[in-house]
């Protein structure tokens, strides 16, 4: 972290197909095992992460996050991001289009907790595997979706990334190496 990060091009990730549906809410779902790094990267969406299970660690706007069950990410349209999986990790991801009414709540990067309303409600549009032509559950999942997010509370779990290049070094670091004295 911290490092001038590698930019993967959107043709190599997983979640590329998801980018180009004509949904307003569109959703993926996948199991990652421990260690894997979502590399750099950026979406044409802004993005929930998720977490059903698992820790995410996360880096994005200069901010380092911690992202454990229970709690999603909040990424917006073009911000470059990189998640890193601590122990097995089942995410559900939705990409928003800007464009979306209601999606303006997306504009700032944070971490929210998911409540079990929006945690149902983010299962059960997973479960339609983002059908087209857009049933009207799948549109009154969106709808409701884009309204809980509006309303979902701010996780402490942030630590500004330091701007000083010097600090950064200290901090790079000990992340490498978190046992160093």
């Amino acid at each position: 972290m911290g490092q001038i990060p590698e930019i993967i091009p959107r043709s190599q990730t997983s979640a590329d197909a998801v980018q180009e549906l004509p949904h307003g809410v569109a959703s993926y779902a996948r199991s990652y095992p421990d260690g894997y790094v979502s590399a750099w990267h950026t979406h044409p969406r802004h993005q929930l992460v998720y977490a059903v299970a698992g820790l995410m660690m996360a880096e994005a706007g200069g901010t380092s996050w911690a992202v454990p069950a229970g709690s999603g990410l909040i990424v917006p349209a073009g911000m470059l991001h990189e998640i890193r999986m601590a122990g097995e990790v089942q995410l559900q991801s939705l990409y928003i289009d800007p464009a979306e009414t209601g999606a303006e709540m997306m504009a700032e990067c944070r971490a929210v907790t998911v409540s079990p309303l929006l945690a149902g409600l983010i299962a059960a549009l997973c479960g339609m595997n983002n059908p087209w032509p857009l049933p009207p559950r799948a549109h009154h999942l969106s709808r409701l979706i884009l309204i809980e997010l509006g309303t979902a509370e701010k996780s402490p779990l942030a630590l500004p990334y330091p701007a000083d290049a010097r600090l950064r070094r200290v901090c790079d670091a000990l992340m490498d190496s978190p046992g160093s004295a």
